[in-house]
């Protein structure tokens, strides 16, 4: 059922405006701020801001910020997208703004093992033998674009 929200949530939200889904965004990433660290479940998934995740795939439209790709169904009805914790998972304040970039499955792949990284706001990938910094495709919320 909670799936079912954050679909009836995206779909409703669709006529936002990038500003207001930043606004949106920023709204929850102060909430998440003051909220409490979590214990590390041992399963695959942990309980998180489903609404905040759904907010940041809609600001992209569903593409990677890495490659720019965009995985949709035929119908365009669903889509593959994810929303990377650049900071490993701790609870909902680890749900913010500056640890979060939506990824598309294998450069998810790519920051599980390890050979794309974060370090200090620059993207960093392993190539023949030495990390070589790579440019964001799509940037909205991590640099300045996002404002203040």
């Amino acid at each position: 059922m909670a799936d079912n929200a954050v679909v009836a949530h995206a779909r409703g939200a669709s006529t936002d405006s990038r500003d207001q889904i930043l606004r949106k965004l920023k709204k929850l990433d102060r909430q998440n701020s003051g909220s409490s660290g979590g214990t590390r479940k041992p399963a695959l998934r942990q309980n998180r801001n489903r609404r905040m995740a759904g907010l940041l795939k809609q600001l992209y439209g569903w593409k990677c910020q890495l490659c720019g790709l965009k995985l949709a169904s035929p119908d365009a009805r669903r889509h593959d997208i994810h929303v990377h914790h650049l900071d490993g998972w701790d609870g909902l304040r680890s749900d913010r703004l500056s640890n979060l970039v939506c990824v598309c499955p294998n450069h998810h792949a790519l920051l599980g093992l390890g050979a794309l990284q974060f370090r200090e706001g620059r993207l960093l990938e392993w190539t023949d033998g030495a990390w070589v910094e790579r440019k964001l495709e799509v940037d909205f919320h991590l640099g300045n674009a996002a404002g203040d």
